[in-house]
């Protein structure tokens, strides 16, 4: 009859096989992290290097990709331009009402966000986001399904 062996200990083969898929393994995990640390630098470099126009842009499409497509543009001393409700709150809204309008006040281009407001508002309900000061030019054209923001600052 044969023998059965009880092994209590690995060989030095198995060690080293071991050591090295676990070497492997770390030096992968280290390019990984490090090429992520290297991606979040730039991305953090990239957002302090925005200006306020750019983050307005952003806002500001993300408001009109966002909307029902019941979008208004009022044209007169200023230009409004207003969404009925949007998926883009900066308030955690469902839904809200987005206007953006050049207020008198340093001519700022200014973000107003709340549920049903009529404009001129001092309802307290609302949140007025000062975006760009100095603005010379606010304008919006719609044809269609297509709306052109031209924004010109002093």
């Amino acid at each position: 009859m044969g023998r059965v062996q009880n092994r209590k200990a690995f060989t030095l083969i198995e060690m080293l096989i071991s050591v090295v898929l676990i070497s492997l393994v770390l030096l992968a995990l280290y390019n990984i992290t490090s090429s992520m640390t290297l991606t979040n630098k730039h991305i953090i470099e990239k957002i302090k290097n925005e200006t306020p126009i750019d983050k307005t842009f952003k806002v500001l499409s993300a408001d009109i990709l966002g909307s029902d497509g019941n979008i208004s543009i009022e044209k007169n001393t200023h230009t409004r331009l207003c969404m009925t409700s949007t998926i883009n709150s900066l308030y955690e809204l469902d839904l809200p009402k987005v206007c953006w309008v050049v207020l008198k006040d340093k001519n700022t281009l200014a973000r107003i966000e709340g549920s049903d407001f009529l404009l001129p508002t001092m309802d307290k309900k609302v949140e007025v986001d000062k975006m760009v000061q100095g603005i010379e030019l606010f304008d919006v054209y719609r044809q269609e399904n297509k709306i052109l923001v031209i924004i010109k600052e002093i």
